[in-house]
């Protein structure tokens, strides 16, 4: 259980800090900032990773994320292939 704490804590904190940085798009922010909205609103942590990884996903099809923000992509892809609680999870 304190493993699946300190991985949300960590990916939020990472999106919190890519989310504040002048660098970073407009469009990754407003996902990077929905993320960070599920997870106040109590959005259960597993969907709120899969739904995140999806947004991303589908930015980076029209354009090309920036580098830190695609970096962080896959973050939350490898985050998302090590967790079991991915199977039969529907966004």
């Amino acid at each position: 259980m304190k493993k699946k704490v300190d991985t949300e804590k960590q990916i939020t904190s990472w999106a919190s800090d890519l989310a504040s940085k002048n660098e970073t798009k407009v469009q990754e922010k407003l996902i990077l900032s929905s993320y960070i909205q599920d997870i106040e609103n109590h959005v259960y942590f597993p969907k709120a990773m899969i739904s995140l990884e999806k947004k991303l996903r589908d930015q980076n099809n029209i354009c090309a994320l920036s580098k830190e923000v695609n970096q962080f992509y896959f973050k939350v892809v490898e985050v998302n292939q090590r967790k079991s609680w991915m199977v039969g999870l529907i966004v």
